[in-house]
């Protein structure tokens, strides 16, 4: 086998980055969540949500 060439394992395992903006994500994150609880997705919505969330800078403060 090659350095090219992956296992099937392998590319399951393989992260990837998306660029997605957050009116995307949240149409993922709304679509997932509607999916039947035997599907296993709220793993998936968690990590997202977390990955998410620590891309979104904070709101300013407003000043009173």
């Amino acid at each position: 086998m090659t350095q090219e060439q992956t296992t099937p394992e392998q590319q399951v395992n393989f992260p990837i980055t998306l660029n997605l903006d957050l009116n995307s994500v949240n149409f993922i994150l709304q679509s997932l969540g509607e999916t039947k609880t035997s599907s296993g997705a709220w793993g998936l919505i968690q990590e997202i949500k977390t990955q998410g969330e620590s891309q979104i800078p904070p709101p300013e403060a407003t000043v009173a």
